[in-house]
């Protein structure tokens, strides 16, 4: 997978991709759509990748992610596949932040230099949130697991205050999150 250009076939591959999004398959569905049609794993996950919206040699480094989920795959477990890929995010393409928004993740990576470890799923949720720019997710998630795993991390929540300030939002769940940071850090 280190050919970063579409050949004529990848073309053809992404063309019925974007086709089937457009119709309103989902990108999961696109992709085992692909499977059952002959197409190879590795093909079928870029051509849908880039037929949503990531260019090629994008679609191409993600995938290496999943080098050897395909070997485990056996046949009738194709949407088991597709379900792995979209639940780390791998069709969807990474969002180009504004200024204001690459402020706010840089602040939410500064809260994660504050903790040791984020549970596997959190984690694969908040690598997916940043990477397409739900930073507003991102930041409610690591509040709400903030509350059960580093209550105690007084740096923590000052990063954490440090990141809710970024936000312009007046979002009701936004600023109530932000208060409750507010709290834990001068609780402690």
């Amino acid at each position: 997978m280190s050919d970063m250009s579409a050949s004529s076939g990848d073309e053809l591959l992404e063309h019925t991709a974007r086709e089937q999004l457009a119709s309103g398959v989902a990108a999961p569905d696109a992709f085992v759509k692909l499977l059952f049609a002959g197409v190879g794993p590795a093909e079928a996950a870029v051509a849908v990748c880039v037929a949503a919206g990531s260019p090629r040699a994008d679609a191409q480094r993600r995938l290496e992610a999943f080098e050897g989920l395909w070997d485990a795959i056996e046949p009738g477990e194709e949407a088991e596949a597709a379900d792995v890929l979209a639940v780390h995010g791998y069709f969807e393409p990474d969002a180009t932040l504004s200024k204001d928004q690459q402020e706010i993740a840089a602040r939410l990576r500064v809260v994660l230099t504050t903790i040791e470890g984020v549970p596997g799923g959190y984690a694969v949720t908040l690598w997916k949130d940043l990477r397409t720019g739900r930073l507003k997710n991102a930041f409610l998630q690591m509040e709400s697991l903030g509350s059960v795993r580093w209550k105690e991390n007084k740096a923590f929540w000052i990063a954490m205050c440090q990141a809710g300030e970024a936000f312009t939002d007046d979002d009701v769940g936004l600023g109530a999150a932000r208060r409750r940071c507010r709290e834990r850090a001068v609780d402690l």
